[in-house]
């Protein structure tokens, strides 16, 4: 600091210094009435048993944890919407089949279904399970007999997912789709045709279906 016509002038800060300190504000913060923001996975299961027809339309993020979804199912903590103060800023949304799928209820689900991504009353990304892969799953072989490895997409992370991010000079190339505080969500799976999932005995070796969901993006929340 030094002084001009005994006027005392501070040191300048940098613009980009001045701009990332602000952002760090948001991460972890302890002040009051400010909010904490950082990376965020929403995700969600469906379930069908062995050798059962599979549903005309799975929702997912309906029905919350508690009951019967543990947190490996599910980390929704109310129906169809986010805890207050929360809003997410949805940047991809992505499907995974569990590894131990037979590819026979693989493949005839993703020839016979298609998803909707409803924010509020709109549509904000819809297609066949194929344009959404999760990025994750298994990779590699195995020497076992009758089990499964399939998986939607390879095992390569969130980029994989459908970009739900408009690019410039649109968008920032940041921001997806807002799920504001209060606001419903939902993923809808929709059935042109159900069919019967494999049997669980010998030779098909069926687990039936386990398909989760997921929407990966930033949280804000509130300081705790």
């Amino acid at each position: 600091m030094h002084e001009t016509n005994n006027v005392r002038i501070a040191p300048s800060i940098p613009k980009g210094l001045a701009r990332t300190k602000n952002k760090y504000k948001l991460r972890n913060p302890i002040q009051p009435n400010a909010a904490d923001v950082v990376q965020w996975q929403l995700y969600d299961r469906q379930t069908t048993a062995a050798a059962a027809t599979t549903a005309a339309l799975y929702t997912f993020f309906n029905v919350p944890i508690g009951g019967a979804k543990t947190k490996a199912d599910t980390n929704l903590e109310q129906v169809s919407r986010l805890s207050d103060p929360q809003f997410m800023n949805v940047q991809s949304i992505g499907f995974y089949f569990t590894g131990n799928m037979v590819k026979i209820d693989v493949d005839q689900f993703l020839n016979n279904y298609w998803y909707e991504f409803w924010v509020g009353q709109k549509i904000y990304s819809e297609g066949p399970l194929q344009s959404a892969a999760s990025g994750y799953g298994l990779n590699g072989y195995t020497t076992m007999n009758n089990i499964g490895t399939n998986n939607l997409g390879n095992p390569n992370g969130t980029h994989l997912q459908f970009n739900l991010v408009l690019p410039p000079p649109v968008g920032d190339g940041l921001n997806g789709v807002s799920i504001l505080q209060g606001q419903t969500f939902y993923v809808k799976v929709f059935a042109g045709a159900t069919f019967a999932l494999a049997a669980a005995a010998a030779p098909t070796n069926g687990i039936g279906l386990n398909l989760m969901c997921f929407l990966t993006g930033i949280l804000s929340r509130g300081v705790q």
